[in-house]
């Protein structure tokens, strides 16, 4: 069934409580219709999201600190290796967090800055972190007065964002020319996934209105960043935690048990780099990317001259 809300169009895949997802042709991403005002969005995470998450968010953060060191120090070997000039490198990271991606950074000899609108995640970034983030969102009024740089970084943000051409077009703007943009989104409508959400019965879970506006794949991702000015140049994905569930193990809506099975995710991955096979770990998730399948998926785009 095709349906229509104002200059969007497309297929509808999953209809929720008066919302539905489509796999709309002008934008060329699944997203949500209607579209909520900007001001609305704002008012869900700041009376709700950042409270009720960002607490529990940062805490598990921090337990699980070595192993994400483990992947931010992956990521910046790319953006060295891509980047190619010599250092030092300046990279902004929009939805920085509890800022452990910006300090692995730091510690390498670059120039970071953050941008984080959620009050306790901004606070712990500063206070206990000691560093620089503004507390804010990342908008057509302010996005010029952060200044440019060689990579600019956002994970898991890109999904929650109404205007997405908007700000990947404000992205290039304080992109240096032969810079990169870094972006991580949920791996949504994967095929594990769909095939997860038929056997268990539990349909589409991963489908959140009220949190994710838009849902990507690795080519509706490039095709975007490409539409703004980037060429992609690197693809990879995230263990394909649906796996557990085409096994048996199902974790939907069990949080203690969604929990353990990452924990047994970060085991597989650990173990890996104790026996310097990092480079193995990533041929395998570089490969599922092509595939379609992980978690997440993440792709580098150059800015081009």
């Amino acid at each position: 069934m095709i349906k229509n809300w104002g200059d969007h169009s497309g297929r509808c895949l999953v209809e929720q409580e008066g919302i539905s997802v489509i796999e709309c042709e002008r934008c060329r991403f699944k997203h949500i219709i209607p579209l909520p005002e900007e001001a609305e969005k704002r008012e869900f995470y700041e009376q709700t999201f950042y409270s009720e998450y960002s607490e529990d968010y940062i805490a598990k953060h921090a337990q699980d600190a070595d192993w994400w060191l483990i992947e931010h120090n992956e990521k910046y070997d790319k953006y060295e290796a891509l980047l190619g000039h010599q250092a030092p490198y300046r990279l902004l990271d929009i939805g920085s967090g509890p800022g452990y991606f910006l300090k692995a950074g730091n510690d390498r000899g670059w120039l970071t800055r953050g941008i984080e609108p959620g009050e306790a995640a901004w606070r712990y970034s500063t206070s206990h972190l000691g560093l620089d983030v503004a507390h804010d969102y990342f908008t057509a009024a302010n996005f010029s007065t952060f200044g440019t740089f060689d990579v600019v970084h956002m994970n898991n943000v890109l999904e929650h964002i109404v205007d997405v051409t908007a700000t990947i077009e404000q992205i290039a703007h304080i992109t240096r020319e032969g810079g990169l943009i870094a972006i991580t989104v949920p791996n949504d409508f994967n095929p594990l996934q769909t095939i997860a959400a038929e056997t268990t019965g539990k349909g589409p879970w991963w489908v959140v209105p009220e949190q994710h506006i838009n849902y990507f794949n690795l080519q509706s991702l490039q095709s975007l960043l490409r539409r703004s000015g980037f060429e992609p140049v690197y693809h990879t994905t995230s263990f394909p935690l649906e796996m557990f569930l085409l096994m048996g193990d199902d974790y939907i809506g069990d949080n203690t048990l969604g929990r353990a099975f990452h924990q047994r995710r970060k085991r597989f991955e650990m173990v890996l780099d104790r026996h310097g096979k990092n480079e193995l770990k990533r041929a395998v998730y570089d490969a599922f990317s092509a595939l379609g399948i992980g978690r997440q998926v993440t792709v580098l785009g150059r800015k081009n001259a």
